[in-house]
Parts: C-alpha cells; sequence; structure tokens
C-alpha cells in the first residue's frame, strides 16, 4: 500500500486464503466441479472470524451438500455473485437466506445491463430481483462496482494486471473487503450484523424507488438496499449506536470504543428518531473499553435486565455485573470509565488541529512526574518512521508537538503510553 506500484485493495493488511472448487479442462472447453468440491472449500475454513468469498454461480442448481455446508458455516459471513444472465432470478448459490448476495453496478449508479452507461459487452448484466419484494429468501442484498476493475491477474493474460475486471464476481469482493474492514475494526461482530449493518448504510442511488421495505430499510428489486457505502459502515462498526428499538429479543453488544443508545444517537442520521426500548422480559448487555452514552430516549423497562460494564481490554468473552433497568420514565444514566486520577480519564487527552497538516499536539494531564511516550502508526499498525518520542514529564497539564511534516496524506493513529496505559487517538492528515 502507497508504495507507487500496482494496486491497494480495499482491507489492505488482511490475510488471503485461496480455495480450489474445480480446474478449467481444455479437452471438453469446459469449466468442471462438484458439490462434494464446493462443499469441502467452504468448510475448509469454518474458523470464527473468517469472511469467505464464494465468486461462483452454480449451474447445477440447489445442492443440498452446498445448502449444508453454508448453513452450518460460523458467523455467516458468505458472500456470493447474484450471477451474469440479466435476469430477475438471483443465481444459486446466491438465493440461499444465510449468504450475501451482490450485484453489479455500472459507474452510472445502475444496475449492470445491456443498456447501463458503460456499453460493457463483456457480460449481459446483473441478476436481480425477485420483483415481488425482499422476502425472507432468493434476495439480492446490495450491489457494488462490476465493471472495468483493477486488480491482478495471474491467468487471463500475459499482464500481471487486469483492468477489465467486471460481473459479481468483482462486485462481492469489494463487498468481501468491507466485511474484513469492519471485522478488523469489531472483532465482536458476527456475519449476520456485519450483513445488517452493510445493508442499513447503503446508499440509495440511482434513482430507483426503492419503494419495498425489508429487515434493513428500503429495498429495490434491482439495487437490493442500495450501493455499498464503506465509510458509513466503518462509523457504526466504531462506535455502536441503538436508537428507535422496540427490543424484545435478549441480546449483548460489545465495543471497543463506545456504545450509544437513545432516541437520537445516530451521526450518519439514517435510524428514524425514537427511543431505545427495552420490553419487559427481555435482557441487553452493553460492554465497551471507552464508555457507554446512555442519552434522553434510553429506557429499561419493568421487568428487563439490562447490563453496563466498562472494559480495560477489548474482547468477546468476560462476565458481566447485572442489575434491574429502571423504570419507564426514570432519570437517565450515563457511564463512563470509573476515574481515580485524571491522568486515567481520556477526556483529559487532547490532540489537535485534527485534520493535521504538519505540527500536532498532544495535550494530557499527569497526577505525578512519570515517562510517556509517544509514537504514530498508519492504519495498518505499521509504525511511521521515526515519528517516536519518550520523555519525563512533571504533574499537570503538559503540551507535546509531533511533527507530521513528512508523512503522506492519510489516516494515522497516534499512541500515547503513560503509567496508566496506553491511549490511541485517530488523526487525518491533509
Amino acid at each position: 500500500q502507497n508504495n507507487a506500484a500496482g494496486i491497494s485493495g480495499v482491507a489492505p493488511g488482511t490475510k488471503v486464503a485461496s480455495q480450489r472448487i474445480g480446474y478449467f479442462d481444455p479437452s471438453l472447453n469446459a469449466h468442471l466441479t462438484s458439490d462434494q468440491w464446493c462443499y469441502d472449500g467452504i468448510l475448509m475454513v469454518n474458523i470464527t472470524g473468517i469472511v469467505r468469498l464464494c465468486p461462483w454461480t452454480f449451474n447445477g442448481g440447489p445442492s443440498l451438500l452446498i445448502d449444508h455446508a453454508i448453513n452450518i458455516s460460523s458467523g455467516g459471513d458468505i458472500i456470493f455473485p447474484t450471477g451474469n444472465n440479466n435476469t430477475s432470478t438471483i443465481s444459486y448459490p446466491g438465493n440461499n437466506p444465510n449468504v450475501t448476495a451482490v450485484g453489479a453496478m455500472s459507474m452510472c449508479n445502475e444496475r449492470k445491463s445491456i443498456n447501463s452507461c458503460d456499453q460493457s459487452t463483456l457480460f449481459p448484466g446483473s441478476n436481480y430481483g425477485p420483483m415481488t419484494g425482499p422476502g425472507t429468501a432468493g434476495k439480492i442484498s446490495i450491489v457494488a462496482p462490476g465493471v472495468n476493475i483493477y486488480t491482478t491477474d495471474v491467468s487471463w493474460g500475459t499482464s500481471s494486471y487486469l483492468s477489465n475486471f467486471y460481473g459479481t464476481s468483482a462486485a462481492a469482493s469489494f463487498v468481501a473487503g468491507i466485511y474484513a474492514m469492519i471485522r478488523s475494526e469489531n472483532w465482536c461482530m458476527d456475519g449476520f450484523e456485519i450483513r445488517n449493518l452493510i445493508e442499513q448504510t447503503a446508499d440509495k442511488v440511482g434513482g430507483y424507488s426503492y419503494s419495498f421495505t425489508g429487515l434493513n430499510g428500503s429495498w429495490d428489486p434491482e439495487m437490493g438496499y442500495g450501493r455499498i457505502n464503506a465509510g458509513n459502515a466503518l462509523v457504526w462498526a466504531h462506535d455502536i449506536y441503538r436508537q428507535n428499538e422496540q427490543v424484545n429479543v435478549s441480546k449483548s453488544y460489545k465495543s471497543q470504543h463506545k456504545i450509544f443508545a437513545g432516541e437520537n444517537v445516530d451521526p450518519l442520521g439514517i435510524k428514524g428518531v425514537g427511543s431505545y426500548s427495552i420490553l419487559s422480559t427481555t435482557s441487553i448487555n452493553f460492554e465497551a473499553v471507552e464508555g457507554i452514552d446512555l442519552e434522553p430516549g434510553f429506557e429499561a423497562l419493568s421487568g428487563s435486565a439490562f447490563t453496563a460494564k466498562i472494559i480495560t481490554s477489548y474482547t468477546c468473552t468476560t462476565g458481566y455485573a447485572h442489575f434491574k433497568g429502571p423504570k419507564k420514565n426514570t432519570p437517565i444514566l450515563k457511564y463512563t470509565r470509573p476515574k481515580t486520577t485524571e491522568s486515567e480519564d481520556l477526556s483529559s487527552i487532547k490532540i489537535y488541529p485534527n485534520p493535521v497538516n504538519d505540527v500536532l499536539h498532544v495535550s494530557f494531564v499527569l497526577d505525578t512526574e512519570s515517562k510517556v511516550e509517544f509514537s504514530i502508526r498508519n492504519i495498518m499498525g505499521q509504525r511511521i518512521g521515526n515519528n517516536f518520542k519518550v520523555d519525563n514529564y512533571p504533574k499537570g497539564r503538559n503540551i507535546q508537538t509531533l511533527s507530521t511534516i513528512n508523512l503522506v496524506p492519510g489516516v494515522y493513529i497516534v499512541d500515547i503510553k503513560t503509567n496508566s496505559g496506553t491511549s490511541h487517538f485517530r488523526f487525518v492528515k491533509e
């Protein structure tokens, strides 16, 4: 990444493992595979947290064996293309309800078809549907770019790169990359939660009606929930926002950053304004590292159980300290990290300006004279050059300047390590 060579993927730095499920037989001029090979390929990496991209459709029709592999796979992180036949039927296995079915779009925010603006004749168009509405199975989930895609190439030509990769397989690859980014940002989200998040934060583009209502908002037979928006998805993956819900299913939410709940906490403005109400007999658990904010509109009704816990490290298996939810109309509670000294309070550490040009200022408070370390990393976690400083600082308010003049524009992380622990802050270099 940023090395002036080749391309940078949607989720650079994530690891990729490939599983072969077939081969091309030149004597038959055909690609050969079998139900068993597909089954083995899906389950070969059946590990919690793995995102599985299956950029193929199966002309043999529904298979009990392949369906079984999909249905028993962990986490729901399975992405399939809708197919490239320009029909209103999603190709198998993309019509399995436990996968994310991805359609292809042109650069003009329209479903790829024979009449789309790209005028590409490499494939007829992206499959879509059903025309009767999203239902529960066999529906298009989302669309992503699917024409004139740059990618690496090992078999289609003499070059190491390909400038016109196409189809719903290309589109599905973008969505798999966003899955990987979200999983990197919030490891505790399962695949179904990530799919819901991607669908809910999609852009309603192209002048389509989006007249149907699905589980995750307005839906259109040709575009599904709309065009992927990685930025929106990452905002919701970074912090958890619960709003405008009448909750009757017990669930746990975990975040390495913050959890917000109330009637108007969504920074994207996608969720409708409305209270977050935990109904009777329902148990909701919140765990977060940086804070849990319960704003006006949060309510845990009589007979419900609500848990809020601030954790010092980000795991998905820590225990809870339970207490019963307050009755309706009781005062709103706000939970923050327990504060023993000012230096342990994240609010005592400030970085500015953000975005930054040449110099980043770090303001912090110490309760005693102590050593403090500063370092800057890129979003891949790699420490940047000589951007590292260690020194002793006196008790009270201190300001340290860090040079950013040699950083290329992008997103970075500054780490500030004190006796109380390490704090991490993101900033943008313009």
